[in-house]
């Protein structure tokens, strides 16, 4: 992590609650408590209502970490963080269509450094199918790209 230091200032750390991002938050919680950098948990959560449809992102709430639910995506990050001593975390609840997109266009606006995503880490015709929030991001974000497998 000694490569890092000096060139990450900001971390932010994608997560939907699956069982990949669980594993790149823990990831993000030791980088981050390592290089003594802020950490960010941020969620993509569809739309409400029909008034955007167009668009890959229009917006995000800052949530402090003592208001989200415990059994929220959010919250179970936070709670890792917690049990890690790492109690100065941020969280980001996002609208969007395009997750990806959503994630990279946060991470542009609020000058993040680095990113980490999990991934199943699919292959072949499940992943023409199904597609790669991960690989799409690694495509369209400004900064460097942890994926977490």
């Amino acid at each position: 992590m000694n490569r890092l230091e000096g060139v990450v200032s900001k971390l932010l750390c994608a997560t939907d609650g699956s069982a990949a991002s669980i594993k790149a938050v823990a990831f993000a919680v030791e980088v981050s408590k390592a290089m003594q950098v802020p950490l960010t948990f941020f969620s993509v959560f569809p739309p409400e209502g029909s008034n955007h449809t167009d668009l890959a992102y229009w917006g995000s709430i800052v949530i402090e970490s003592n208001d989200i639910k415990p059994e929220s995506v959010l919250g179970r990050a936070v709670k890792r963080a917690s049990d890690n001593g790492h109690h100065r975390v941020r969280c980001v609840k996002a609208f969007g269509k395009h997750v990806a997109q959503a994630i990279a266009d946060y991470a542009r606006v609020n000058k993040y450094d680095l990113i980490v995503v999990g991934t199943v880490g699919r292959t072949g015709a499940s992943r023409l199918v199904l597609g790669s929030v991960a690989n799409d991001l690694v495509s369209c974000a400004h900064c460097a790209v942890s994926v977490i497998r």
